[in-house]
């Protein structure tokens, strides 16, 4: 109030003198500190304050990278994981990180075949969004991790039906499409049962 009517109060207000910090300085100075702990041959101590960093606040995906980066030279494959769930949460938020988003989910499975993110919706989602860029390697592979980790979820028929699609694209694997439906068959309702018994008749033997 006293900046808004500052002619009526007689008063002049002077410009600021300090800056604030924006987010972009704080994680540049945080990458150049990092980086010179790396210089330095203290890979222990860059690590442990880019975790400080991270838990204390929002970083950049810049930040991320090189998270992971220090991650993988380590060796620590269960940080790797525990940081990929955060991060692909974080990367499917905004549609142009899509890319990065499959990248990494790729990585992921390769360390654990059962990687799934924190919220299985989010690994259905990204399988999906797979399937539309022509990774259907990815895409069943995170369908069925799904499956895995919640069979029990009220849309497991549907992934199931997805997945079973997209196995039967591929020659010999009829088998494992036809276990994926008949595993949900009881459960599935509606226009998903309907799909999985057309499914099911089409891989009857003749």
């Amino acid at each position: 109030l006293v900046y808004q009517y500052h002619e009526v109060l007689g008063f002049s207000p002077e410009a600021p003198t300090h800056r604030l910090e924006t987010p972009r300085d704080r994680d540049q100075q945080l990458l150049d500190r990092v980086s010179a702990q790396m210089t330095e041959g203290a890979p222990d101590q860059a690590l442990a304050l880019l975790r400080e960093e991270m838990a204390e606040r929002a970083v950049s995906p810049a930040v991320h990278e090189l998270y992971r980066r220090l991650l993988t030279q380590a060796g620590d494959q269960r940080a790797l994981l525990e940081h990929g769930r955060l991060f692909l949460h974080l990367l499917l938020l905004d549609p142009r990180q899509d890319a990065r988003a499959l990248t990494l989910a790729r990585e992921c499975l390769d360390l654990d075949g059962n990687f799934t993110t924190p919220e299985i919706e989010d690994g259905v989602k990204l399988a999906r969004r797979a399937a539309t860029r022509g990774q259907a390697r990815l895409a069943l592979e995170l369908l069925r991790a799904a499956l895995r980790t919640a069979p029990r979820h009220r849309d497991a028929p549907e992934w199931a039906a997805d997945a079973a699609e997209m196995l039967l694209r591929a020659p010999g694997q009829e088998a494992a499409a036809r276990s994926l439906l008949t595993a949900m068959r009881p459960r599935a309702e509606g226009a998903v049962q309907v799909r999985i018994e057309q499914l099911l008749q089409g891989l009857q033997a003749p």
